[in-house]
């Protein structure tokens, strides 16, 4: 029996090359019919599958709008099967007789591991949030820099700033008046600071209305002031009747208010009411400035500015306008009763020339 030519080293070679072709032919015709999609970097562990028990009216549309970030599922369409059962065995028996490379496909690499430091500071200012928020960068959050405020002023020279003498300033319409032209006579006297808390249509009689006392008291307790200037009894002359009897009482009530303040040693600038227009009036406001200027005088630490000469014409009567430096100026307003804004900076100075010699204050005219 003639032998078998023994095969040479070249076609044993070519019958492995061979065997080697058609198994990649074969896993890879394998691998074509996977069709299904995968995200980058997705292995087929992790593709999405329609989870068990999926309710039949969940479509893909109202699935999306439940959740935006997972993948969209079709649950009318039946279960998508794997076309490549085989793939678990295979590849394994490929990776085993040949190196098979990853499939590599691109992916978004997170931006820290991407940029390395020094790219990031050569990045320009309109990177600036981007580089706070990422952990490589040396700038701080913007947070930390708002918490850098200045160093706040000291208290010492806060304090230097506050006033140092306080007028408080009560009263009727008239009190109102007189306390916002004494405000601009006082604009230049930055050592003294003015409590303006005049109240219309308020007086001594009507404490239903508006009760002094109890405010005086308040007032003297929250301001704490140097000097009071108290101008009253306008509304209490209207409607009082001007009796003996009415103008002892309102000395008492004077009284009475006058005493609060004696209780701090507050002392206290009361101003006159001027003449008036109508006669009935006129008396009536000449028998209670008579009782005001009792009280003050009876009362500790007190004085009574009258202001009636400055109001009033040769004769001591009403005058509704003056000659002053040559010009004549109106003083009173249409109603006879109120002054304009010259007659309330007209009563203004005289009070601060009587203000001023106790706080020893200069006021600027």
């Amino acid at each position: 029996m003639r032998a078998l030519p023994r095969p040479s080293r070249i076609t044993i070679l070519a019958v492995c090359l061979a065997a080697a072709l058609a198994i990649i032919l074969v896993i890879g015709c394998m691998r074509g019919l996977d069709t299904s999609p995968r995200q980058p970097g997705q292995s087929e562990a992790s593709r999405p599958v329609a989870p068990p028990g999926q309710p039949d009216d969940l479509k893909p549309d109202a699935q999306a709008a439940a959740d935006t970030s997972g993948p969209i599922l079709a649950s009318d369409a039946p279960p998508a099967l794997d076309p490549s059962p085989f793939s678990p065995l295979v590849e394994p028996l490929a990776a085993r007789l040949f190196v098979i490379f990853p499939d590599v496909r691109p992916t978004q690499t997170p931006q820290a591991e991407a940029t390395p430091p020094q790219a990031l500071a050569a990045l320009p200012d309109a990177d600036a949030g981007r580089k706070a928020m990422s952990p490589t960068s040396p700038v701080p959050p913007p947070s930390l820099e708002k918490a850098a405020a200045p160093a706040p002023e000291p208290t010492a020279a806060k304090a230097s700033k506050t006033p140092g003498r306080t007028v408080l300033v009560v009263g009727d319409s008239f009190a109102v008046g007189i306390g916002m032209t004494l405000a601009e006579s006082l604009r230049g006297a930055t050592e003294i600071r003015l409590e303006q808390k005049g109240k219309t249509s308020s007086g001594l009689d009507n404490v239903k209305f508006h009760n002094w006392g109890q405010t005086l008291e308040d007032l003297l307790a929250s301001a704490r002031p140097d000097a009071l200037v108290v101008m009253i009894g306008g509304n209490d002359a209207q409607n009082g009747p001007g009796t003996e009897v009415w103008a002892d009482s309102y000395r008492q009530k004077a009284g009475d208010f006058l005493g609060i303040a004696a209780k701090k040693n507050v002392p206290v600038y009361w101003v006159a009411l001027p003449p008036m227009r109508d006669a009935g009036l006129n008396a009536r406001v000449k028998t209670a400035n008579a009782a005001m200027r009792t009280a003050c005088e009876s009362g500790p630490n007190c004085q009574f500015i009258d202001a009636w000469n400055l109001f009033s014409d040769d004769k001591g009567e009403f005058a509704a306008e003056k000659n002053l430096g040559g010009k004549t100026v109106k003083l009173r307003g249409k109603d006879g009763v109120h002054f304009t804004m010259a007659g309330y900076r007209l009563l203004s100075d005289r009070v601060l020339d009587g203000v001023a010699q106790t706080l020893e204050i200069s006021q600027k005219k």
